[in-house]
């Protein structure tokens, strides 16, 4: 059986799911190389900037207590039936590596914090959570649909994102948590550390082991290099004006973080 629950279903006609070409773009040498010097810098960032945090203000205990509102509800029954159909979807078609997808992570950390009570974990969680709004936004503009094929599985795709990054402008007006000052960048730091350190350690060395998700062959080395340093900065941009409730975050040139970092 092996892998075949999480990768049978992965058709060979979608080039940019599965293939050696992504593999063999770089030498294993230099992608050891690269693996090993990034994530150590991606782990100092997050050291130091969670070392510069400023204290985080809890909204006042009767806000804590009170009952989550009917808004607040719905919309957790919706992400939580959404994400679990979009499950169903991965399971039958046997495509189950697709769950580790940032948006998928990004689901349910969103459908726990909008279960829970605001706490200074939580908020925190919220905040590092804010930074990977890129990924829903850029989900719409370059969408990968190609292979659902399933009765209303692309429109769980559509539906998905669009929560995503609906729910977190809901939560900041409603005062559930709080976001950092917008001139403050040490929290956005940690979540786009964290977001590339997550690509290069957890989801390129098993998209490499399944020859599976390996995004867009590449034609030049230094895609991995150039994919995460024109990430790391403008996520924080688009963050800040996810922060203030915007729909039109930031994006000097906006190319799907997967296309950078899954090989």
């Amino acid at each position: 059986m092996g892998w075949d629950w999480a990768v049978a279903g992965i058709s060979d006609d979608i080039p940019r799911t599965t293939g050696p070409e992504c593999i063999n773009y770089m030498t294993d040498r230099r992608r050891w190389m690269e693996t090993i010097l990034l994530s150590t810098l991606f782990i100092f960032i997050m050291h130091r900037s969670w070392q510069r945090l400023q204290p985080i203000k809890l909204p006042p205990l009767p806000e804590i207590q009170k009952p989550h509102s009917p808004t607040r509800l719905f919309f957790l029954i919706a992400l939580s039936m959404i994400f679990g159909i979009e499950m169903g979807f991965k399971l039958s078609g046997q495509s189950m590596i697709f769950a580790l997808n940032p948006c998928h992570v990004q689901s349910c950390l969103q459908i726990f914090l909008l279960a829970a009570k605001p706490t200074k974990t939580t908020t925190a969680l919220f905040r590092i959570q804010m930074s990977n709004l890129n990924g829903p936004f850029l989900a719409f503009l370059f969408p990968e649909v190609e292979g659902r094929t399933y009765p209303f599985e692309q429109a769980t795709y559509w539906i998905q994102h669009a929560l995503l990054y609906i729910i977190p402008i809901y939560i900041i007006r409603s005062g559930a948590y709080t976001v950092e000052d917008l001139r403050e960048f040490h929290w956005s730091h940690i979540g786009t550390a964290f977001m590339l350190f997550y690509h290069f350690v957890l989801l390129s060395p098993l998209s490499i082991n399944t020859k599976k998700w390996m995004g867009t062959p590449r034609d030049w080395a230094a895609y991995r290099i150039k994919g995460q340093n024109n990430t790391f900065y403008e996520v924080k941009f688009a963050q800040k004006k996810a922060n203030t409730g915007s729909s039109k975050p930031y994006i000097r040139r906006a190319i799907p973080i997967e296309n950078y970092l899954c090989c």
